[in-house]
């Protein structure tokens, strides 16, 4: 039988191994998109 320290080592390193998969993850869907958009700026004469 494994010792509950044993255990929770498993645990911990499946837990750290997936959440690591999942920013990877999250890196991967997110680096190609671009990002960059039009922008246009109309000002009215200021009169002071």
């Amino acid at each position: 039988m494994h010792t509950v320290l044993s255990r929770a080592n498993a645990i911990l390193a499946y837990t750290v191994s997936v959440a690591g998969f999942l920013t990877f993850f999250c890196f991967l869907s997110t680096v190609f998109l671009d990002y960059r958009a039009d922008a246009t700026l109309n000002t009215v004469k200021v009169v002071v």
